[in-house]
């Protein structure tokens, strides 16, 4: 962005490492999410920083990591399967339980 420099800075096409920093933060999630996400890469290729940059929010974030980065099951085989979470059949000791 062209107007980030200050007169000064331009005139000597030069600044603080300090300034760089505040300045390229301010173009990430670091100052509103508190982390900054430089790049992702996977089997699909790589997410480059400009659109990384374009992300403002968690949960555009996680649209973009879930969408590119982890691996997808289709909505069949969720819609078929069934709870893995049963409860134990009756009279069976709950780990950690155990009388002594």
């Amino acid at each position: 962005d062209a107007s980030l420099p200050t007169d000064e800075e331009r005139q000597a096409r030069a600044c603080t490492k300090y300034r760089w920093m505040s300045v390229n933060d301010s173009r990430t999630t670091l100052q509103r999410l508190g982390f900054r996400i430089d790049g992702i890469e996977s089997s699909k290729g790589k997410t480059g920083k400009d659109e990384l940059r374009k992300l403002q929010s968690l949960p555009e974030l996680a649209q973009l990591i879930t969408e590119d980065f982890l691996p997808k099951h289709s909505r069949a085989e969720d819609s078929d399967s069934t709870s893995d979470t049963q409860a134990p059949p009756e009279n069976t000791p709950v780990p950690g339980t155990a009388e002594q």
